[in-house]
């Protein structure tokens, strides 16, 4: 999604959702698609920076965490519901602002099992494995993997990524 322009986000958000939205909403939407984490204020008042820098989390605050794993799970559910090869190339290509894959997000926020991600895209825990080095897939590798035209995979990949921005607004 980090690598989908912003203005091209927006734009597929206002087409499908069709009606006006609230800034805060459309805001929250954007930052948590891109993954993108508002980080903690910091303290101007303290004079010992070492001090500062031991009493301030620099991870998200708790309820950033808490809505990134949220939006996690709504995309978990709404790609479980696409069509295979669209789902698969959603959850290949996908990464986050720091370059995580999706597996590896999901499994860490406890919101599917390595057991679940076998079953879902019916591969072995050996093949999920050797599939997960590759993560995330650029269009032309993904194109290899599914032995179709980079064209071909761009525009599932387009449609695909429609088809998911619109069931996340529509929640």
């Amino acid at each position: 999604m980090q690598r989908f322009p912003t203005g091209k986000i927006l734009s597929e958000i206002f087409k499908q959702v069709g009606y006006p939205i609230e800034f805060d909403r459309l805001t929250e939407m954007v930052a948590a698609l891109l993954m993108i984490k508002d980080l903690p204020p910091e303290s101007l008042d303290q004079n010992d920076e070492s001090l500062s820098r031991e009493l301030i989390d620099a991870g998200p605050l708790p309820d950033v965490r808490i809505e990134g794993c949220e939006m996690l799970q709504r995309m978990w559910e709404e790609v479980r519901r696409m069509p295979a090869i669209q789902r698969d190339i959603i959850c290949f290509k996908f990464s986050d602002h720091s370059g995580e894959d999706f597996f590896n997000l999901i499994t860490q926020a406890r919101i599917a099992t390595l057991k679940e991600l076998t079953e879902v895209f019916g591969l072995s825990r050996e093949q999920l494995a050797e599939l997960a080095l590759k993560m995330p897939m650029s269009i032309q590798a993904l194109a290899d993997h599914f032995g179709l035209t980079r064209q071909k995979i761009s525009r599932m990949y387009h449609i695909a990524l429609k088809r998911l921005l619109e069931r996340l607004a529509k929640k």
